[in-house]
C-alpha cells in the first residue's frame, strides 16, 4: 500500500508538471510554433510534427521540458487507432511510412531478438523486447567478436558476429556504457568507461580491472568515446566531459 501510495504521488507530481507547461507556455516568447500547436486544445497531429522536423532542420537538438513532452506526447498518439480524418495526420504519417519503405527497399535487417526481455516482470513495457544499445564495435582482427555497450544492461559479447550475445559485466555495478574500443591485434583486450570508471579486460571479458592514475580516477568521468592509434595499441585517445584524454 505504501509503495502504491507513492506511486500515486510521483505519477500525480509528473502530469501537473506537465499541465503548468501547457498553461504557461504562452508566457514564453520564444517559445517554437510547434510547441505552440502541441499544446493547443486542438491540436492537428501532422501539422505538429511537420512544424517540429522543420524547426530541428535548422536549429540543433535541445533537451528540453517541451522535447521531452513531444515524446511522451508521440509516444501517446502512436498507441491510438483511431485517428481523425479530418486532419492531416493520416496524410503525414502514411506519407513518413512511404518514405521510409522507400529508402530501406534494399535492406537485409532483421530482428534476432531478444524479443521479451522479462517475462516475470511486474509490468510491461509498451515494446517488449526493445533496449537501448548506445555502442557496437567489432574486432578488426576477429569480426566474430562483437562488443555491445546497453543504457542500462552492462557490456554484452557476442562469438558468432552478432547471432548471440552474453553478459560480460555480471559482476560489476555498472550502468550505462557510451564508449568502448576492442585492441586492433588482439580482440581478449577490451576497454570501455561506466559511472565514471574506465575498465580495461585481457582475457576477453571474463575478469575486467580499473585503469588509468590516481588523477584520472579522482575525475567523474562522462566517456563519449575511446579510439585506439590505428597502429600503436598502447596509445588510446579518450574523450570525456573532464576534456581529452
Amino acid at each position: 500500500m505504501r509503495f502504491l501510495h507513492t506511486l500515486c504521488i510521483i505519477l500525480s507530481v509528473h502530469i501537473f508538471s506537465f499541465a503548468q507547461l501547457e498553461r504557461n507556455y504562452k508566457r514564453d516568447n520564444n517559445v517554437p510554433d510547434w510547441v505552440k500547436l502541441m499544446y493547443a486544445d486542438d491540436a492537428d497531429p501532422g501539422a505538429v510534427i511537420e512544424a517540429h522536423d522543420a524547426y530541428f532542420r535548422v536549429h540543433s537538438a535541445q533537451k528540453n521540458a517541451h522535447t521531452q513532452y513531444y515524446k511522451r506526447w508521440l509516444r501517446s498518439l502512436s498507441r491510438q487507432l483511431n485517428f481523425s480524418s479530418s486532419k492531416s495526420d493520416l496524410n503525414y504519417l502514411e506519407r513518413s511510412k512511404n518514405l521510409r519503405l522507400l529508402k530501406d527497399v534494399d535492406s537485409e535487417w532483421i530482428c534476432i531478438g531478444p524479443y521479451d526481455f522479462d517475462k516475470e516482470a511486474a509490468s510491461r513495457s509498451y515494446a517488449p523486447g526493445s533496449a537501448h544499445v548506445y555502442t557496437v564495435e567489432r574486432s578488426i582482427s576477429n569480426p566474430n567478436i562483437m562488443f555491445a555497450g546497453t543504457a542500462t544492461a552492462g557490456l554484452w559479447k557476442s562469438t558468432n558476429a552478432g547471432a548471440n550475445w552474453s553478459l560480460m559485466t555480471r559482476e560489476l555495478v555498472v550502468n550505462r556504457i557510451f564508449a568502448l574500443e576492442i585492441d586492433h591485434t588482439n580482440p581478449d583486450i577490451v576497454y570501455f568507461e561506466s559511472n565514471g570508471d574506465l575498465f580495461k579486460t585481457i582475457d576477453g571479458g571474463v575478469t575486467w580491472s580499473e585503469i588509468g592514475d590516481a588523477s584520472f580516477q579522482s575525475e567523474n568521468h562522462n566517456v563519449k568515446d575511446i579510439v585506439m592509434h590505428p597502429s600503436i595499441s598502447t596509445e588510446l585517445y579518450l574523450s570525456s566531459n573532464r576534456g581529452f584524454f
